[in-house]
């Protein structure tokens, strides 16, 4: 499990014990630069809205209480931390709030990685590495809950490999830490598996001896049309989701996929990429469907387009948005009703 290549040479260089800082500097001011990428993800939104709920309320909530489809099930946020952090940023600054704590995190996670490398690797093969991992996770650098553990994760792994080069065992301070990823991020289990291997290598040595947009303007989308009609079963795509949770309007799904479960993903799935057409009619009626607000280049987009009953009333390059509607009648390219707006 030892790193041990570094330059002997390095280990004395007086900026050695500084490229931690440096790294961390650097990739703060980058993602900082680059705010809105980190907002690019629409569940950001129902995050902070979740996050202001259990402010207010002073407590995690135990069913849903923001989509039609699913309210009053059982759930429990698995990110509660996370989500009040992002909401509490978000309440002082705007999305620059939600911005810059992700960004920190970010910041953090690579200055920790820097630290344990450069222990053992000299500083143009941490430079490397480091590249190497920043590229492989900028998909996933995000304003999400994740982020927020990364700093802890590589805590975490750190000193569980600094244990097993030592041949000892992890020292007890490392708990809080877990405690604290747990109550972060759900990815804290993946924590917990990594004990057992890292444990057994620290054995076998032994016996062969005797480290995933500045703020995010909400898209226009047509929301007016929706709030203005008190429309109350919106079928979306869950992208969606969040948009439509932070603004008032209870969704049909969302991202939270431990409340819906797979089957309900493969459905909505299925029926709004029209790879089972029986599907998208079926939950149009069973769900008593009033809107949908969808993407605009999906297939099931262009179908209502075309549909009887279903009139048009906003797009964009992004979504568009149909309101159920039985006498409208498409025999040729709709136009946008202005009037229902």
């Amino acid at each position: 499990m030892t790193l041990s290549v570094a330059n002997t040479a390095e280990a004395a260089t007086p900026t050695r014990g500084l490229l931690p800082l440096w790294v961390g500097a650097g990739v703060y001011a980058l993602f900082l630069s680059a705010g809105n990428r980190l907002l690019i993800d629409p569940d950001t939104m129902w995050q902070i809205t979740v996050g202001q709920w259990i402010i207010d309320h002073r407590a995690v909530p135990e069913t849903d209480v923001y989509s039609f489809t699913m309210r009053g099930q059982p759930w429990i946020s698995t990110q509660w931390l996370a989500q009040v952090l992002f909401a509490k940023t978000y309440a002082i600054a705007g999305w620059s709030g939600p911005v810059v704590l992700a960004a920190t995190a970010i910041a953090a996670t690579f200055a920790l990685l820097a630290r344990f490398l450069s222990r053992h690797l000299s500083q143009s093969t941490t430079m490397l590495f480091i590249a190497a991992a920043l590229a492989l996770t900028v998909p996933h650098l995000l304003a999400r809950p994740h982020v927020l553990a990364m700093p802890i994760m590589v805590m975490w792994v750190g000193e569980l490999i600094a244990a097993a080069d030592r041949c000892g065992a992890p020292s007890f301070r490392l708990l809080p830490l877990m405690t604290l990823w747990a109550n972060l991020h759900g990815g804290f289990v993946f924590g917990l598996v990594l004990v057992a291997p890292i444990a057994l290598d620290a054995v076998l040595s032994a016996e062969v001896k005797s480290r995933k947009s500045l703020a995010l303007r909400s898209a226009a989308f047509g929301m007016a049309a929706l709030k203005k009609l008190n429309l109350a079963r919106v079928f979306n795509d869950c992208d969606f989701g969040g948009y439509l949770i932070a603004n008032g309007v209870a969704p049909f799904i969302d991202g939270r996929t431990e409340l819906y479960g797979e089957k309900f993903f493969v459905d909505h799935n299925a029926a709004s990429g029209l790879m089972e057409l029986e599907n998208l009619f079926r939950l149009l009626e069973e769900y008593k469907i009033e809107a949908t607000l969808m993407r605009t280049p999906s297939a099931a987009t262009k179908l209502l387009d075309h549909l009887d009953g279903w009139q048009k009333v906003h797009a964009d390059d992004i979504a568009t948005i149909h309101l159920r509607k039985p006498g409208a009648l498409h025999t040729i390219e709709p136009a946008v009703d202005a009037k229902a707006k």
